[in-house]
């Protein structure tokens, strides 16, 4: 059995423009004095006195850290996650099960840093301005499609019914309604923003971060009358709802053992991964170092989906749960003029994303294939961008922790 997710549009849309000025700032939330400022963010030389800590083979140590945007008004925070080895995927016995979750496989997981929660719409916001600076930028010197491979981003156009996006709510609601090129999008300009290279998880780095060390169904153990602890749904297995319908402000639960909120519930989230329903026995016949990588592909739209959402009864929510896009996903765009595909529709009100970064900087030719969109989804993107009905443009580009120097 496979689980979908798919959307659908009925609304119309009036058009909403914001131009609020940007500015980015970034710090350790415990780093200590004998921290040399030249480090990395996230890596302090010596062990903090409390809090979470990742030990390196170097002596380093990774830590949480914050980073602010939008003139400190906005900021997020990511959590280091241990390297290790564990167990992709659920066993046969496993309630709930579906066939695309196996064979279990072991994979060794490298270090790498995951988003707090979920993104939310007080950062994605911060994004969709860059439609009105990108279309200053195009008065100037109009960037050619191609450059969507170099240091250039696609924008979101303005939302024309905000009352379907922002059904649930705006601030500190999760970002929904989303596509995974809108996401991976996100990522790049945060990335080329910041100058910190963020970009999706791979499917078996969300599981890995979704399960905090533990094998069970849930990152807590089996149990599924504590799910609604750490997770937030509406719905049980009989159908009756026991909770209102939508999102909830993200870290409302509980955290994983990681420190990780809303891993279980609230949205589904995008991975990096083309969807295969023998994704495992493919992953199997690779080297066990290199398992975590996601499995990358030309089809447009059936990429996979972690975390169940709001939507999901308690056997979705499971960690080994795999949800796969479809095509239908994209077939309205809630967008003026039409955009390449950053939101998509009603049903996608159960979808967001989380971010993730890796410990070592990705090669080029490596992080490209995080930020940019392949096959028939790239030609289409360039398609639209050449009739008008996008804009591209540089992010504008500022140098980290000014005031720590």
């Amino acid at each position: 059995m496979v689980n979908k997710i798919i959307a659908w549009n009925r609304l119309t849309y009036s058009v909403v423009v914001l131009l609020v000025a940007i500015g980015w700032s970034a710090s350790g939330l415990t780093n200590d004095s004998g921290n040399a400022r030249s480090t990395p963010l996230g890596i302090v030389t010596n062990k903090p006195e409390n809090g979470i800590a990742v030990e390196l083979s170097d002596g380093r140590w990774m830590v949480p850290y914050q980073q602010t945007i939008r003139n400190g008004a906005v900021s997020f925070e990511m959590i280091p996650i241990p390297g290790g080895t564990f167990k992709l995927g659920s066993p046969d016995s496993e309630e709930g099960r579906s066939d695309n979750e196996g064979p279990q496989i072991e994979v060794q997981v490298p270090p790498f840093w995951i988003g707090k929660t979920e993104v939310t719409w007080n950062e994605f916001q911060v994004y969709q301005l860059a439609y009105t600076q990108f279309k200053e930028q195009e008065k100037k010197h109009k960037l050619p499609a191609d450059q969507l491979e170099a240091d250039a981003v696609t924008a979101p156009t303005p939302i024309y019914d905000p009352s379907m996006v922002y059904a649930y709510g705006k601030g500190n609601q999760p970002a929904i309604s989303m596509s995974q090129y809108g996401a991976m999008q996100y990522t790049k300009w945060l990335s080329l923003a910041t100058g910190i290279q963020y970009r999706l998880p791979s499917e078996a780095e969300w599981e890995y971060a979704c399960r905090g060390g533990a094998q069970t169904k849930y990152s807590y153990g089996d149990d599924v009358t504590t799910l609604r602890e750490y997770a937030h749904f509406v719905k049980l297995e009989d159908g009756n709802e026991i909770d209102q319908v939508g999102t909830k402000e993200v870290g409302s639960k509980k955290p994983n053992s990681f420190g990780v909120y809303d891993m279980h519930g609230n949205v589904a989230e995008w991975v990096m991964d083309q969807y295969f329903e023998n994704a495992y026995e493919m992953k199997a016949k690779e080297p066990i170092a290199d398992r975590y990588r996601p499995l990358f592909g030309t089809n447009a739209y059936q990429k996979v989906l972690r975390g169940g959402g709001w939507r999901g009864e308690p056997s979705k929510l499971r960690a080994a749960t795999r949800f796969v896009g479809t095509e239908e996903l994209w077939d309205n765009d809630p967008l003026l003029p039409m955009s390449p595909y950053w939101l998509a529709s009603y049903e996608a009100q159960n979808v967001g994303f989380r971010i993730a970064r890796s410990l070592e900087e990705l090669p080029e030719s490596e992080i490209s294939m995080y930020w940019n969109a392949q096959g028939e989804l790239r030609k289409d993107v360039e398609s639209r961008l050449k009739e008008g009905r996008g804009v591209i443009g540089k992010p504008i580009l500022e140098k980290l922790r000014k005031s720590e120097k």
